[in-house]
């Protein structure tokens, strides 16, 4: 009987520790994806008699084409955001695309797919643009718009224009007030997403918010 006890309290502690190591991975949003929840930088808890804000809640998502995670988050992440949320009137949606200053792919691309736009070929050339795996240029960005069938020359001369390069601009500085330093990032109501984060993730975010 004693060695029985002892066999089963000892099944019970490794039973105990595979129940821990379970939760620990359970940490993870969802199984097998790249980024566990502990990816993220949480505000400061708010002092207890603070008065609830019940204004819409702001998701800014910046973003570009060519960088690490980039092409996986914008095939996947954003256009389930925009499914979920871009009609809803409770969260207010905001998308940068925000090329590093360094990287002239990143920014024929920015300008590219806003070009495409004035065709009304925006998301063929967004969906283009993050599924290439050629180095990013303005000759490959070109090359996407011919496949596209966009005007040759009216696509070649606004990629040249700089007509866009003021919104650009815009969105960069306002990046660098937040102090984004890497992209994807994604603000929510104080707390910081980084990197090529699964849309359970921004989700469970707004739900906690809602939530208080």
């Amino acid at each position: 009987m004693k060695t029985l006890y002892s066999s089963t309290f000892l099944s019970l502690i490794i039973a105990f520790f595979v129940f821990l190591g379970m939760q620990g991975e359970a940490i993870t949003i969802v199984q097998n994806l790249e980024h566990s929840f502990s990816n993220i930088e949480k505000p400061l808890p708010k002092a207890p008699d603070s008065e609830t804000d019940i204004s819409p809640i702001t998701v800014e998502v910046f973003y570009s084409f060519g960088c690490s995670g980039c092409s996986s988050f914008g095939l996947n992440t954003i256009p389930s955001l925009q499914e979920k949320y871009l009609e809803d009137e409770d969260v207010d949606l905001k998308l940068y695309i925000t090329p590093a200053s360094d990287d002239k792919g990143q920014y024929y691309s920015a300008v590219g797919v806003k070009c495409a736009s004035e065709h009304g070929k925006y998301w063929e050339m967004y969906r283009k643009l993050h599924e290439t795996t050629e180095p990013l240029s303005q000759r490959e960005t070109d090359l996407l718009g011919q496949e596209l069938e966009l005007p040759l020359l009216e696509f070649r001369n606004c990629l040249k224009s700089g007509k866009y390069d003021e919104e650009i601009g815009k969105a960069i500085d306002y990046a660098n007030q937040n102090g984004i330093t890497e992209i994807p990032t994604i603000l929510i109501d104080g707390y910081r997403l980084y990197g090529n984060q699964p849309i359970e993730n921004i989700q469970k975010i707004i739900n906690d918010i809602f939530s208080r």
